[in-house]
């Protein structure tokens, strides 16, 4: 009867290892398909970005071209430059908070001249959020809705507030 209870017993535990290795098989994979779900979700967001925000800044780059608005544009096409060095030039998916603050200051000097300076910004972020990775272009549709949304309809300045702290 022993024999019989531990070759039951060494069965079931062999058993019991092969549910467990099948279930941490499919967690895996679902885990893995999430990701990837999000990822292509991610490279979705960024390719219809890219393209509406280009041609709208190379549309009014030609038109201040247009106006004799030297300045403006050297402002424009710099900013233009470190966004696109920030997109299109960088493969990583993830950028520190400082990056990505960065790339929003260049947004939004581009916005500022297409918006006839009306946007000002206040951007703060306390010194050990700014090594922090993110996103890349995370924070980019918010203050382009914030833009859009928000301050172009009252046809009034406005102002981007982004404050970054670690909590806990």
């Amino acid at each position: 009867e022993i024999g019989y209870l531990a070759s039951s017993f060494n069965t079931m535990t062999s058993n019991l290892k092969n549910v467990i290795d099948r279930n941490s098989e499919l967690i895996k994979k679902v885990y893995e398909a999430r990701y990837l779900h999000k990822v292509s979700q991610y490279d979705a967001l960024c390719s219809q970005i890219k393209p509406h925000f280009l041609y709208n800044t190379l549309e009014s780059i030609s038109y201040l071209s247009q106006m004799g608005e030297n300045a403006k544009i050297k402002v424009m096409t710099q900013s233009l430059i470190g966004l696109l060095r920030m997109t299109v030039g960088d493969i990583r998916t993830t950028v520190t908070l400082q990056e990505e603050l960065e790339g929003v200051k260049q947004y939004i000097n581009i916005q500022n001249i297409r918006y006839g300076n009306t946007l000002k910004e206040s951007i703060y972020s306390e010194p050990e959020t700014e090594g922090c990775r993110i996103l890349k272009l995370l924070l980019q549709p918010v203050v382009e809705n914030a833009i859009i949304h928000g301050i172009a309809p009252l046809g009034s300045p406005g102002v981007i507030m982004i404050y970054a702290r670690r909590e806990e």
